[in-house]
This record gives structure tokens, sequence and C-alpha cells, in this order.
């Protein structure tokens, strides 16, 4: 009997150690998934309450990714990527502050260094910003290859 009821001691605190981690685990996914949505509904907003500010582009980063090919019903096969990431400054009117922007970008060639790109910026909040043509940045030309497998 009292072999049982340590048995029973030791599994409610197992239970109850299980489910403290568990709602930890999902308060930190709901949260998260909270600031996404947060996050997305800016970027929206600013389409319509956003500031369209001309930004000069100082320089592109390039960063080595890897993507999947999911071609057919074989295995998925890696294929090395390219992602761009286009870095442009801008300089608030009224305070004169000097602001960077970032934004991913597919194609390099279409953002020479020293050219004029459109960004969406709050002025009260100059972090907030998006470029004004995300999806025109990231479609890919017609003379660019798709992706190679190796």
């Amino acid at each position: 009997m009292k072999m049982l009821s340590r048995l029973v001691k030791v599994l409610s605190l197992l239970s109850l150690t299980l489910s403290i981690l568990v709602n930890i685990g999902l308060g930190i996914i709901v949260f998260y998934i909270v600031l996404i949505i947060k996050y997305g509904k800016k970027m929206v907003e600013l389409t319509t309450t956003g500031t369209r500010v001309m930004a000069t582009v100082t320089g592109i980063n390039t960063l080595d990714a890897h993507a999947y090919n999911f071609s057919g019903f074989s295995r998925p096969t890696r294929v090395p990527q390219q992602v761009y990431f286009l870095i442009a400054t801008w300089q608030h009117p009224q305070t004169g502050k000097t602001y960077t922007f970032k934004a991913p970008i597919r194609n390099r060639d279409r953002f020479p260094i020293g050219s004029s790109v459109p960004f969406l910026v709050d002025y009260n909040h100059p972090r907030w910003h998006r470029m004004e043509d995300m999806l025109g940045a990231f479609t890919r030309t017609g003379d660019e290859p798709p992706p190679t497998t190796d």
C-alpha cells in the first residue's frame, strides 16, 4: 500500500510537470502567432496609411541558402540558392535623421547602387517600413533561369 501511494505521488508530480511544460509551450506558440499577425496587419496598414518616400540603394547583401525541389514522387532535393537583401537609406525631412531600410528582393540587377526605391513609412515610427512594390521586387524576370538541381 505504501508503495502504491508513493507511485501515485510520483505520477501526479510527473503529470503536473508535463502539464506545466505543455502550457508554457502553448503560451510561447500563441505569443509568436499573435506577434506575426500584428506584424502582418502593420504591413497591410502601411499600404493605406504609410507615407511614400524615396530611399537610395546603398547596398545589397547576399545570403547563401538552400531550397528544396519537390519534383514528382521522388525525394526532395536540396538546391543551393542565393537570397538578396536590399539596403537603402532615407532621411526624415523634419528631423534630419537617417534611417536604413532592409527588404528581401529576388533580382539584384533591378536595384543598382545609387538608384532610388519607393518605400512606405510610418512617419511616427520610421522603423515600420516596407517596399512599396513588394511583389514586384520578388518576382523573377523573364531572363532569370529557374533554380537548378545539382
